[in-house]
This record gives structure tokens, C-alpha cells and sequence, in this order.
């Protein structure tokens, strides 16, 4: 959820969508609803480290390591040195 805070310059995520706090955990951990890509995330960004964040199985979420391996890579690719 960082991610989207930084992308949607600090407010808070799901804010925007006007639902109360209950509203929220309802929806995401009981409905699987996920985050709308903020404007201005990278796709790629969004794609292999905010989703893979939000899976409502926490088994399938990635480690830290994990992430950092993901991001690197992906913008590797687009960024090459």
C-alpha cells in the first residue's frame, strides 16, 4: 500500500473511493478487491510488486526479497544502463 500512497501523494488508499473503513476490509479481504493503478504508477510497477501485494492468500503474497528481485528486473528492462 505504500506504493499507492506515494503515487497518489500521500493520501490514503481506497479514500477515493468513499467507503468507510469496514467498508474497505469488507471489500478487500472478504471481496477480493483490489487497488485501481494509481496515474502515474508504471505499469510494470503495478504489475509484479503492488498486485502480487493484494492477493487476499497471504501464501501467494511475495517476500521482500522476492520484490526486490521483481522490481530490479522490470525496470532493468526498461531501463537498461
Amino acid at each position: 500500500m505504500t506504493c499507492i500512497e506515494i503515487f497518489q501523494d500521500g493520501a490514503a488508499p481506497y479514500t477515493e473511493l468513499g467507503w468507510s473503513d469496514d467498508k474497505v476490509k469488507t471489500m478487500v479481504v472478504g471481496g477480493g478487491y483490489t487497488h485501481l493503478q494509481p496515474a502515474g504508477m508504471l505499469d510494470v510497477l503495478y504489475n509484479t510488486a503492488v498486485l502480487p501485494c493484494l492477493a487476499v492468500d497471504y501464501t501467494k503474497r511475495p517476500a521482500f526479497t522476492q520484490l526486490v528481485v521483481r522490481v530490479d528486473d522490470s525496470f532493468s528492462a526498461i531501463f537498461p544502463d
